[in-house]
């Protein structure tokens, strides 16, 4: 009796069955949490960044308890004195820096690599440049000194000389690679005198073309013995430089599968290496290989059946273009092609991918683009972290032009588990300091303490598109969480160890 009951209703067209199942929806009442819980898609273990979130954005960022802290950028917004290089002239040029990210343990706390607390960061000589021969350089601090400033970082140059350094036998990918990107490294042991490096490859001569990375860096006693006297860079000892992942085709999209090459993002970066258990994992920024059309007609996408009835027809009437990061692309079709993900994947003990996983995080309709992944447990919990800046967001709104996010979520049964938003929305920073001005500040990274029973967390970002932005403390408290914009600390300050510096919160306008 189903089967030739189900052969009638196959008769008429998808979108009759659309509207009479969804029609049956509200007569049910389905809410959100039945929505994200009922989903059968293939994201349906995925916590969803929604419409009805994007939505919120603006009045829920009128609570001082998300909004970033001011700071006087003549005093906190200074160049690294270190980070100077000599062209052939004898001319001495300015390393400007952006993204950054510390070396941590196996555990995701900040490593002390024999008396040094290392960092990593995108460089460029006198101005940042996105896709002209971006170098992954290295900062040292001495791990046990309560100075934090500026002056007590050490540059010591580029991690690698060529873009295959290490590579015995380069592959594809690795060899059209002309640009590092963000990513994550870590001490596997306290005695290494090696890190293993996750990074972005970019291949800007190829259009949006990314993957991710690995290589183990050498970073030695400078004069060979002595730790205390200094750090230096070991070329010679570079290796297993590869590509891990440019993406599968089914779940996490490739380059080759985007809808338009110029108007709609691709994302194969920033990896996040984690271990739980012994089990090693990347977590990365990827696309879900959802169509428009399946993004615009899914629900779960928009938060609530109310919600994405109201939003359809707004979205379907809009004659306005989107504020994202490409120009005249109508709203509908911006919503349609937001596909952003943070993905996963188990990787074997040598680096290489074991297992293809589900995403953790979503923002489909919602935002194209959802960088810069950080996993790390704390009480029993694991907690992630992402960041975007709001010209991304499919949304037609101008006040998001000036504004960066960084979103959390945090799940209780185990690093693969069910994710829940925190503060309800999944906000726990905003900014809105202008473009191109010393106190715009992005990149938000979440570095947890290894002090325990500590719920004082660390926030760096970058400044101007040239520094290190004065650290911002974040406490956690189980499913929420709160800025302390009162007070701020050192310039890419990794611990809440140090200076402090009394500010206000910046004011949402």
């Amino acid at each position: 009796m189903f089967a030739s009951y189900w052969k009638s209703i196959q008769k008429f067209s998808p979108r009759f069955l659309f509207g009479l199942l969804f029609a049956i929806a509200i007569i049910l009442g389905i809410q959100q949490g039945t929505l994200d819980k009922a989903r059968k898609t293939a994201n349906s273990s995925a916590v969803h960044f929604t419409r009805a979130n994007l939505n919120q954005l603006q009045q829920q960022m009128k609570s001082p308890r998300y909004q970033m802290a001011d700071f006087d950028a003549n005093q906190l917004g200074q160049t690294i004195p270190s980070a100077k290089v000599t062209d052939q002239d004898g001319h001495r040029h300015q390393v400007v820096l952006w993204d950054s990210w510390p070396v941590t343990d196996q555990n995701g706390y900040l490593a002390d690599y024999h008396g040094y607390h290392l960092t990593i960061a995108l460089s460029a000589i006198d101005k940042r440049r996105d896709k002209k021969g971006v170098k992954m350089v290295l900062l040292a601090q001495k791990a046990n000194s309560k100075n934090q400033g500026l002056d007590s970082w050490l540059y010591l140059g580029p991690l690698f000389n060529t873009f295959t350094e290490g590579a015995q036998s380069p592959d594809l990918w690795l060899s059209r690679l002309n640009n590092e990107w963000s990513g994550s490294a870590v001490q596997m042991q306290s005695e290494d005198d090696h890190i293993r490096l996750f990074y972005t490859g970019a291949m800007t001569e190829y259009g949006q073309a990314q993957a991710l990375t690995t290589a183990s860096v050498s970073i030695q006693p400078k004069d060979g013995q002595d730790w205390a006297a200094g750090l230096t860079i070991n070329h010679q000892m570079a290796s297993d430089h590869k590509t891990v992942f440019t993406g599968d085709g089914t779940i996490y999209q490739r380059k080759s599968q985007l809808t338009n090459q110029k108007t709609d993002s691709f994302a194969m970066r920033d990896p996040h290496f984690v271990v739980d258990h012994g089990h090693y994992y990347l977590v990365f920024e990827g696309n879900t290989t959802s169509r428009p059309a399946q993004t615009l007609q899914n629900p779960a996408n928009f938060g609530s059946l109310a919600f994405f009835k109201k939003d359809r027809a707004a979205i379907d009437q809009s004659t306005k273009d989107t504020i994202s990061q490409t120009s005249n692309v109508s709203l509908k079709s911006a919503v349609g092609t937001a596909n952003s993900a943070i993905g996963l994947l188990e990787l074997n003990h040598d680096f290489t991918v074991k297992t293809v996983e589900q995403p953790l995080m979503v923002s489909s309709a919602a935002n194209d683009i959802t960088e810069r992944p950080n996993l790390f447990k704390y009480e029993g919990k694991w907690y992630l972290f992402t960041c975007f800046q709001g010209k991304s967001l499919a949304s037609s709104n101008k006040q998001f032009l000036n504004q960066n996010y960084l979103l959390g979520y945090v799940s209780t049964n185990g690093l693969k588990g069910s994710y829940q938003k925190l503060n309800k929305t999944g906000l726990v920073l905003g900014s809105n300091a202008r473009r191109k001005t010393n106190r715009f500040t992005y990149a938000y990274l979440v570095v947890p303490s290894k002090v325990k029973k500590q719920s004082q967390f660390v926030i760096t970002a970058f400044a101007g598109d040239r520094t290190f932005a004065p650290s911002v403390e974040l406490k956690l408290n189980g499913k929420t969480s709160t800025v302390n914009n009162t007070r701020i600390l050192n310039q890419g300050a990794l611990t809440t160890v140090g200076q402090h510096y009394q500010t206000n919160p910046q004011k949402w306008t």
